[in-house]
C-alpha cells in the first residue's frame, strides 16, 4: 500500500519511549493520519495509569485498553508451561506475550478498518518477527509500518530528543533509560550498563527490581507452599483454588518476596534491522559473484570501471590457463583422426558447428540445474531423476536439431547422404551427451563441497567440445570408408 493511501492505523501502544513518539512521527510522516492507539493488558500494573490522557495528548484519537491477563495465562503461559519451553534457560516472557497482543491489534485493526498496524519494536530482538508473523497470519492483506525500519533515528538518547523536542512527557529520564517489557510473568530489563556483559545487574540499586527484591535482601527463613495440578495445570495454592490471573499474580508476590525467579543472561537473537535495500545489495552481490564465475573469472566486489587492468587480468588469466590446457585435448582428438581428414575433407568443415551445437546444449543444462539447485528445487540426491528428465528432453532436442541439419545437409551436398547422416547423427548424440554432462557436473561439484557455478558455460563447453570430437569421428569411422 502507497503511503498516501494509508488514513487510518492501528498503533500497538505501551506508553514506554518508542511508542509514545511513534504517535507524532506518524502524523508527520503518514499524512496525519488518525491513529488508534491500542494497548494489551497482560499484566503490566500500574504502567497502564494516565495511558489514555497521554495518548491523545500526543495525538492518538482514542486508546483501547483490553483485558488479555486471562487470555495469555490459560491460552499462552499455561500450555508453554505443561511442556516445559524455554530457550536459554529464559521462560519465555516477553515471546508469548507478542502474539497474545498482535491477535488482538487485528481484531481491532479490523473492526476499525485501519489501513496500517504499527509496532514500535526495534531490531534489537525478534519481537519485530513475533508480532509480524502473527499479524500476516491473522490479517494478510493488512499493511505493516516499523518505524524502526524508516526512520533516521538510531539510539534511545535520540528518541529522548526526540520526544524533548515535541514536548513528549516521559516517566523516564537518561541515567534510568532502561528498555522493559513487564507483563505477568515477567519483567525485563536491558541497555545502560546491562549492554556489557562485564557488569553485574544491580539487583540491590533501589528501584532497579520491581516486582520483587534481591536473594541478599529476601528473609532467611524459607516460606513454603503447596501447589495443586490438574492435568499439569496449577488450580490451588494452599488448598486454595484461585483462577489463572489470581493465581499467577499470588505466585509472583510470594516468589519476590523471597528474591527468587532472577536471571541474567546474555540471549542469542536476532540483532540487527535488515532493510530492502540491504536485501538488494546481498541478491546484487551473490548474482555478480555467480555471473563472474559462470564466465570463468574469479569474483570481485569493485565496481568494473574502478577495478584495475592489472586486477581484471589477473582475475580472468588463471582461469583461462586452465581452459586453455584443457582445450590441448581438443587439438590431441584432432591429430588423432587426421586420416578421416585426408579421406574425407567434408568431415572439418561441420567441426564448428558441432562443437558449437554441444556446447550451447551443455550451457542450458547446466545454467538450469545451478539455478534450481540456487533455488533449493533441486538437491544432490535428486540426481537419477535430474538425468532421466534431461535425457528425455535431449532426445526431443538432440531429434529436431538432427532432422533439420539432415534435410539442409542434403539439399547442400547432393551425393554425399552418409556424410549427412554422419553429421545429423553426431549432431543428435552430442545433444545428449553434452546435457547429460551439462546436468551432472553442478550436481556433482555440490557433492564435492565445490561452488557449482564453476561447472558453467566456459568448463562445460571446454568438456562437451573433445567429448563430441570423439563422438563425431567414431560414427564416421562406423559409416564412412576412411
Amino acid at each position: 500500500m502507497k503511503k498516501e493511501d494509508i488514513k487510518k492505523v492501528v498503533l500497538a501502544y505501551s506508553g514506554g519511549l518508542d511508542t509514545s513518539i511513534i504517535i507524532p512521527w506518524l502524523k508527520e510522516n503518514y499524512n496525519n493520519c488518525e491513529v488508534i492507539a491500542v494497548s494489551g493488558d497482560v499484566g503490566q500494573g500500574t504502567e497502564l495509569d494516565g495511558l489514555e490522557e497521554k495518548a491523545k495528548a500526543t495525538g492518538a484519537s482514542k486508546l483501547y485498553v483490553l483485558d488479555l491477563k486471562k487470555d495469555f495465562v490459560e491460552n499462552y503461559i499455561f500450555p508453554t508451561l505443561k511442556f516445559g519451553a524455554k530457550y536459554e534457560d529464559y521462560l519465555l516472557g516477553t515471546s508469548f506475550a507478542r502474539p497474545c497482543i498482535a491477535k488482538a491489534l487485528a481484531d481491532i485493526a479490523i473492526k476499525e478498518g485501519a489501513d496500517a498496524i504499527c509496532h514500535g519494536c526495534t531490531g534489537k530482538g525478534n519481537d519485530q518477527v513475533r508480532f509480524e508473523l502473527t499479524l500476516k497470519a491473522l490479517c494478510p492483506d493488512m499493511a505493516i509500518i516499523a518505524p524502526w525500519r524508516e526512520w533516521d533515528i538510531e539510539s534511545r538518547d535520540e528518541e529522548i530528543d526526540y520526544a524533548e523536542a515535541h514536548n513528549i512527557p516521559l516517566k523516564i529520564n537518561r541515567e534510568t533509560n532502561y528498555s522493559k517489557d513487564k507483563n505477568l510473568w515477567h519483567l525485563s530489563h536491558e541497555g545502560l550498563d546491562l549492554e556489557n556483559p562485564a557488569n553485574e545487574p544491580q539487583y540491590n540499586k533501589p528501584g532497579f527490581l520491581e516486582l520483587g527484591v534481591s536473594p541478599e535482601q529476601a528473609p532467611d527463613t524459607p516460606t513454603y507452599i503447596t501447589l495443586h495440578f490438574e492435568k499439569g495445570i496449577p488450580t490451588a495454592v494452599d488448598g486454595k483454588e484461585m483462577g489463572a490471573v489470581e493465581l499467577v499474580e499470588y505466585l509472583n508476590k510470594v516468589g519476590g518476596e523471597n528474591g527468587i525467579g532472577l536471571l541474567d543472561i546474555v540471549e542469542n537473537r536476532l540483532v540487527g534491522i535488515v532493510t530492502v535495500d540491504d536485501a538488494v545489495d546481498v541478491m546484487e552481490q551473490e548474482a555478480t559473484e555467480d555471473i563472474q564465475k559462470m564466465a570463468a573469472m574469479a569474483p570481485s566486489e569493485k565496481p568494473y570501471l574502478k577495478t584495475s587492468v592489472f586486477t581484471l587480468a589477473r582475475n580472468r588469466i588463471v582461469w583461462l590457463m586452465v581452459l586453455m590446457v584443457s582445450s590441448m585435448c581438443t587439438c590431441g582428438i584432432l591429430s588423432t583422426y587426421e586420416a578421416a581428414f585426408a579421406a574425407v575433407p567434408l568431415l572439418v568443415t561441420f567441426i564448428p558447428m558441432l562443437t558449437d551445437t554441444g556446447g550451447n546444449a551443455g550451457s542450458q543444462a547446466s545454467t538450469m540445474i545451478i539455478r534450481s539447485m540456487t533455488l533449493g528445487d533441486i538437491v544432490p540426491r535428486d540426481i537419477l531423476r535430474v538425468l532421466w528428465k534431461e535425457f528425455r528432453v535431449s532426445l526431443l532436442c538432440g531429434f529436431g536439431l538432427a532432422l533439420v541439419n539432415y534435410i539442409r545437409l542434403v539439399i547442400m551436398y547432393p551425393g554425399q547422404e552418409g556424410i549427412c547422416l554422419v553429421v545429423s547423427l553426431s549432431v543428435m548424440g552430442t545433444v545428449i551427451m553434452s546435457k547429460t554432462i551439462g546436468c551432472t557436473l553442478p550436481i556433482v561439484a555440490r557433492c564435492l563441497h565445490l561452488d557449482p557455478t564453476l561447472m558453467a558455460s566456459p568448463l562445460i563447453t571446454t568438456i562437451v567440445d573433445a567429448a563430441s570430437l570423439i563422438l563425431y569421428f567414431q560414427i564416421a569411422s562406423m559409416l564412412l570408408p576412411l
